[in-house]
């Protein structure tokens, strides 16, 4: 279909704009052949007007013929040619068209209207023949942009699909050695205890099923999701693993990355509590301020101890949160004497 057809609106403006030139050529006929107006309209209205259809044909014909491709001498004659078989046809229709007129009111003036017109008529056909192949190549060029960028931000979309893909699966190999490493240890001393781990890493799998492919969840979602994760550590490390939840009811129902929480716990535990006799305790605390959605991820550690890692997991955590939200989410970490937190604040979207 030719593109202005797709859109009713400039339909309607190209139609109307043509009675425009339509009038303008009548116009121009009365001022140079000094006929009427009313038969110059009942002679040429019809031809100058269909010429519109003809003309906007011309776009499937730009389209085989692409001088990019060489040969523009080649592509120059096809066109002349072209415009010769279009003038001849359309002059030929116009002719038969004349002699009906003078068959059915027996008046020999409009044979000799066409006649004396044929030099008028075929340049300026000849003229917008030439408008509307520069209009339709333009037209076509324009096409050409816009799909080398819609190609363009597809393979963008393609490959920030594949990148935050691969951050999301880093998460997985890592929770899953814990996982079984802990279901390993439980397996002969408390199969009670394997059991459940079997059961909550069961619920993980299938919360990674069903959300994996989504850009966002809620963060209610995401603490369900979290809770499997807590339950098997819990079994691991018993009394020494205490968490602190502090949660806006209006926060439950932002929109996050899924999968957000659970690095930050891990490394929480990993860094601050599980070489702690005691353990220690992790505080979560999820806001909504000044329409922005705020995460934070605070536990104690022992400064004098090696805890640092490779600092992978909040890196992928900072690049997920950049590819998603374009700039617009931010991942600080705080350290003050012994406390250690990790601020992530996004735009609040409602689920």
């Amino acid at each position: 279909m030719h593109p202005v057809f797709q859109n009713r609106k400039q339909t309607l403006l190209i139609t109307a704009g043509w009675l425009s030139v339509v009038s303008g050529l009548i116009f121009l006929q009365d001022v140079l052949l000094h006929y009427s107006w009313e038969r110059l309209i009942v002679l040429f209205a019809p031809f100058w007007y269909g010429e519109l259809f003809v003309f906007l044909s011309l776009y499937f014909l730009c389209k085989t013929i692409d001088f990019e491709k060489g040969h523009q001498w080649i592509d120059l004659a096809k066109h002349a040619v072209a415009m010769v078989i279009v003038l001849a046809l359309i002059l030929q229709t116009l002719m038969l068209y004349a002699e009906i007129l003078v068959f059915l009111t027996k008046l020999d003036i409009w044979r000799t209207m066409f006649y004396d017109s044929i030099p008028l008529f075929l340049t300026v056909t000849a003229l917008l023949y030439f408008l509307a192949i520069l209009f339709h190549y333009l037209l076509l060029a324009q096409d050409k942009i816009q799909q080398t960028r819609q190609d363009i931000l597809q393979n963008q979309y393609l490959a920030v699909q594949a990148q935050l893909r691969s951050l999301k699966n880093s998460i997985h190999p890592h929770f899953l050695f814990n996982s079984l490493n802990a279901l390993n240890t439980l397996i002969e001393i408390d199969p009670g205890k394997a059991q459940k781990i079997c059961l909550r890493l069961a619920d993980f799998l299938r919360y990674n099923l069903q959300y994996a492919e989504q850009d966002l969840v809620s963060v209610r979602e995401e603490i369900d999701q979290v809770q499997n994760y807590l339950d098997i550590e819990r079994l691991r490390l018993g009394y020494r693993l205490r968490i602190k939840w502090e949660i806006d009811p209006q926060a439950r129902e932002g929109k996050v990355p899924p999968f957000i929480l659970q690095p930050l716990l891990g490394n929480a535990i990993k860094h601050g509590l599980s070489e702690e006799l005691h353990g220690g305790e992790i505080q979560v605390r999820i806001q909504v301020i000044f329409n922005q959605l705020t995460i934070r991820v605070g536990n104690t550690y022992d400064p004098n101890r090696d805890t640092r890692g490779t600092g992978l997991g909040l890196s992928n955590l900072r690049s997920r949160l950049d590819l998603t939200f374009k700039g617009a989410a931010l991942l600080n970490v705080h350290k003050n004497g012994t406390y250690f937190e990790v601020e992530i604040s996004l735009p609040y979207e409602k689920q």
